[in-house]
């Protein structure tokens, strides 16, 4: 890095709604329940106790659906011009383009400056972030709570009306086949027979 960062506060702005929107009309009875998670995340943001970089991470696992370790390897390569990230996924799923409405002064600042925010960190950290925040559900068969997945989660679940078909949807997801999707109709069936 040949100029030295500058150590700034960033504003952050209060994204799009409609991926919240979406998730909590498809989750039927727990609706109030994710719209409250969503409200939670959304408060999160604001928290000025709350690094950029934990809010960025947080961001992109439950605005995108990014897995942890697709976030945790961004550097100023992965941002365009415009400000939006190049995330090249894991496990054989197709890479994405993804605008930031939170942390894109951060964003910027990392293109710039051509550096990894998250280096040194791992989801282990990410995970202990999460349940010091409350981030985590119990999803339809599953025995334990999910933490760093519940975004993932969420984005799985808020495909269930769009035009894809099974397979963009689970190239989208970073799922090497169709089958996995089967987990999260699973549970929209779950929740609309209650």
């Amino acid at each position: 890095m040949t100029q030295k960062r500058k150590n700034r506060a960033y504003e952050c702005i209060k994204p799009v709604p409609k991926l919240c929107a979406q998730t909590v009309v498809l989750c039927g009875d727990q609706s109030d329940e994710l719209a409250m998670l969503y409200g939670q995340i959304e408060v999160i943001m604001r928290r000025s106790d709350i690094t950029v970089n934990d809010k960025a991470v947080i961001e992109l696992s439950f605005m995108g659906g990014f897995r942890i370790s697709s976030i945790l390897r961004l550097s100023g390569k992965n941002v365009k011009s415009d400000g939006s990230l190049y995330i090249e996924q894991d496990k054989g799923s197709m890479s994405l383009t993804y605008t930031s409405f939170y942390c894109r002064e951060f964003w910027f600042d990392v293109k710039k400056y051509n550096y990894r925010p998250f280096e040194g960190l791992s989801r282990y950290y990410y995970h202990r972030l999460f349940v010091k925040l409350g981030i985590n559900k119990r999803f339809e068969g599953n025995s334990k709570q999910s933490v760093t997945h519940v975004g993932r989660h969420l984005k799985g679940l808020s495909y269930k009306n769009d035009n894809l078909t099974d397979r963009d949807k689970a190239k989208i997801l970073g799922h090497k086949n169709i089958e996995n999707l089967k987990y999260y109709e699973k549970e929209i069936s779950a929740n609309q027979e209650r």
